[in-house]
């Protein structure tokens, strides 16, 4: 059922002290699809679906997923489990075909995301070494049934997202910087020395480039999430770890050979209301377009990528996973929602929709 977001978004534009809510037309008929992870009844899965909330196709998971890649050829879609997660399903995204389940060594576990290489013969997991309180990502090789076969360490522990940049040469990562080990099942075991940072890997040769870490006022917002905006700008949400009393700027950027990223200052009343949490970031590269969400909140920010001004605060409760789409972004919910933000309409589907989302 499609219905109309009229007060969703009149609703958002006043947070930020526009006019009025924008004219978009009703939502045309598209080919464009997604993939996300849900849960469906007792059990998990990762569906397939459009902009108008079709669900085209489900895949089984083994418990709760997050993350997700396509192989640049689109035929296989890769699905991780959330952290600390034990594996990595690969299905023919065309044929619903089970490819392989891939799981983590004895001594290690996935931290729900990953990429393929740019001609999709590697695949590539963040990973803990739990034993030697590493963060290392681990290599797959696709053309021998995605054997592992390697590692690169990241420079620091709890690494989470990761995105092969536009340049197809670097690995950006995002350091959480939390240590955690599978006998104290997502406790948090660093919180006062906590050194998140973002690092640049090579992605042939697994060398550091560079590592950007945050300011000692910051060390403990844990950065989790990352997409690669305009003139190669690596934007990052995070999630503070301290003092819930404590109101803290949680969005930030950062370039190759700047010392320290920078964070976006947000109005009081907003950043208060993001509750120190972001939970999905993604980048329109036809419009430059940068979008943060936070399910706590129930918000998505929208910020112009080259000029990092913040242009839209749109509500929806539970909002997380966004994708590009169209000349904005395809967003979806806790409560089932697949919200359409260029065209102002959502759809209730029968899926409770997770943290991700991508596009296909």
């Amino acid at each position: 059922m499609v219905i109309n977001r009229r007060q969703f978004t009149a609703g958002s534009l006043a947070l930020i002290g526009m006019a009025g809510p924008a004219k978009w037309a009703v939502a045309a008929e598209t080919g464009a699809r997604f993939a996300g992870t849900a849960k469906s009844g007792n059990g998990y899965v990762a569906a397939v679906y459009n902009a108008n909330g079709q669900i085209l196709r489900e895949f089984l998971l083994e418990g709760r997923g997050h993350g997700l890649a396509l192989s640049p050829d689109g035929q296989t879609l890769a699905v991780f489990a959330r952290r600390p997660g034990y594996y990595i399903r690969l299905y023919g995204l065309n044929d619903g075909r089970l490819i392989r389940d891939i799981h983590p060594a004895a001594d290690r576990h996935f931290y729900g995301h990953g990429i393929f290489a740019p001609n999709g013969d590697i695949l590539y997991a963040t990973e803990n070494d739990f034993e030697g309180e590493r963060g290392v990502i681990g290599i797959y090789d696709a053309a021998r049934n995605f054997v592992r076969i390697g590692e690169y360490e990241t420079g620091e522990i709890g690494p989470h997202e990761l995105v092969l940049m536009q340049d197809q040469k670097t690995i950006a990562v995002a350091n959480g910087g939390i240590a955690t080990h599978p006998d104290f099942p997502r406790q948090k075991l660093n919180l006062f020395d906590m050194t998140p940072s973002l690092s640049y890997l090579d992605r042939e040769s697994g060398e550091k480039l560079q590592e950007a870490r945050l300011p000692d006022e910051l060390h403990q917002l844990s950065i989790r999430h990352l997409a690669e905006g305009p003139d190669q700008t690596i934007w990052f949400a995070g999630q503070f770890q301290g003092s819930r009393q404590q109101i803290t700027d949680i969005i930030g950027y950062h370039r190759r050979g700047m010392d320290q990223p920078q964070m976006i200052q947000l109005e009081a009343g907003l950043t208060a209301r993001l509750h120190n949490y972001g939970g999905s970031v993604s980048c329109n590269l036809k419009t430059g377009k940068v979008a943060v969400t936070s399910p706590r909140g129930g918000v998505v920010l929208i910020f112009d990528g080259r000029t990092r001004q913040l242009e839209q605060v749109l509500e929806s409760a539970d909002i997380c996973a966004v994708s590009p789409f169209d000349k904005s972004f395809i967003a979806s919910t806790g409560q089932g929602e697949i919200l359409d933000l260029p065209h102002e309409t959502s759809s209730l589907t029968k899926l409770l929709w997770d943290n991700h989302a991508i596009a296909l």
